[in-house]
Formats: structure tokens, C-alpha cells, sequence
């Protein structure tokens, strides 16, 4: 089964995606949805059933968890943040988005440290890996806030929404750095 496990921070709660989500996420990217599809692979124009479909999928991958970013105070929605576990390589990738009125409040740094000591601590990987497109520098600034090391850039890895190639910059961090 899917982990069912809510992370508590300090301004957040990220609780694993219920249906009763699905609208508001929906909702959150539509509103920039041309901006998230830049980044990620949210088709553009956003369709409310492909919403649904992907993340109902998600939900039955007991290897993929994707937890919804809630404010502490005020319960609503910022954004997603999946986490996918590879049990024979003892590794795990992150990935993420948020809502455009909460970017650039440190939510998502927090919300990605949240989840790398959860990984570490009590899924006991080796390795966390996370990608960012070569253009999207406040991802980037995300990822080295929360101590992950610049591995290389995969060269026409990343495709996103809006049925474009790009370069996809590789970050890591293993076990015997986030015990420092």
C-alpha cells in the first residue's frame, strides 16, 4: 500500500493525496498552468480529468507518494511534492510545484528538507535524487538550499507540458551528507 504517513513541519503539513484534493490542485494549476508546464510534465492547457488520472494512478504505486503542502494554519493547498522510492538501489527521487502566490516564501525548501529526513530516517535509502530543467533557477536554488550536490546535466532529459525538450540539471544527496 501507498505510505500513509503525514510529515509536520514547522509553517506545514504534508499529508499523502486524497480525492478530496483533486480540485484544488487542479485549480492551483490551472491558474499558471503555463508557468508549471515549463517545468514539469502537467500537459498545457491543464485538463481536470488528466489531473485526476494521474494522480488516482499515483495513489495505487506503493513506490510513489505524492503529498499535498497544506499551511499548518490555514489547511489549504500550495502545492505537490512526489516522492518515488527504488527499493533495489535503496534511492529515492523527489519532485514538486506550488501554487504561484506561494512561491519564493521558503515553503518548498521546507517542504523538500521535510521529506529528505523522512526518506533518510525512516525509509532508510542510501540516496535521494531530484532533477531540475536547466532554466528553472528557483528550482535549482531549492535544491542546494536543502544540501543536494550538482551531479550533471542530462541533455535533452527533461520534457515538459508544453511538448518541449530541454536540459535536465542532475542534483543528489546521500546518506553520509544529511547525517552532517
Amino acid at each position: 500500500m501507498p505510505i500513509k504517513q503525514t510529515i509536520r513541519t514547522k509553517r506545514l503539513i504534508l499529508e499523502p493525496i486524497k480525492k478530496k484534493y483533486f480540485q484544488r490542485m487542479y485549480e492551483l494549476i490551472k491558474e499558471d498552468n503555463k508557468e508549471i508546464s515549463k517545468w514539469h510534465p502537467i500537459a498545457y492547457p491543464v485538463q481536470k480529468k488528466k489531473i485526476n488520472e494521474y494522480y488516482k494512478k499515483a495513489m495505487k504505486d506503493k513506490n510513489n507518494c505524492q503529498f499535498v503542502i497544506k499551511d499548518k494554519k490555514r489547511k489549504e493547498v500550495m502545492g505537490c511534492l512526489g516522492l518515488v522510492k527504488e527499493e533495489i538501489n535503496k534511492s529515492a527521487t523527489i519532485g514538486y510545484w506550488i501554487g504561484r502566490e506561494y512561491r519564493k516564501k521558503g515553503y518548498m525548501t521546507e517542504a523538500t528538507q521535510a521529506v529528505i529526513n523522512f526518506c533518510f530516517a525512516k525509509w532508510n535509502v542510501m540516496r535521494i535524487e531530484i532533477r531540475a530543467e536547466e532554466r528553472n533557477i528557483p528550482s535549482q536554488k531549492v535544491i542546494e538550499k536543502c544540501g543536494f550536490i550538482y551531479e550533471g546535466t542530462k541533455r535533452m532529459a527533461a520534457y515538459n507540458g508544453l511538448k518541449e525538450y530541454g536540459n535536465s540539471k542532475m542534483y543528489s544527496i546521500i546518506r553520509s551528507e544529511w547525517k552532517r
